[in-house]
């Protein structure tokens, strides 16, 4: 057990330490700004529906009437084989 103590206070010590040094540190004036230069370049942000594209687009919209045309092909070949198996 007090080898354990023994081993935590050196790690007390320190962490105190830096925590001090930390608060002075925070407690320093900043530097002076850079000089900015005369024309900064513009921040521009583009936020994207990405479903609402995805939903409303041409493309999209095609490509869900070739898969529903797809399916409903598929459903009249399934019926005329079940039609073939039930006879």
């Amino acid at each position: 057990m007090s080898v354990t103590r023994a081993g935590l206070a050196p790690l007390i010590v320190v962490a105190a330490l830096g925590g001090l040094l930390a608060a002075a540190q925070a407690q320093q004036t900043p530097p002076a700004p850079a000089a900015t230069p005369a024309a900064a370049p513009s921040l521009n942000i583009l936020v994207v529906d990405v479903q609402a594209l995805l939903q409303n687009s041409k493309s999209a919209k095609m490509v869900r009437q070739q898969i529903e045309q797809k399916r409903t092909e598929y459903q009249k070949e399934m019926s005329a084989q079940e039609g073939t198996l039930r006879q």
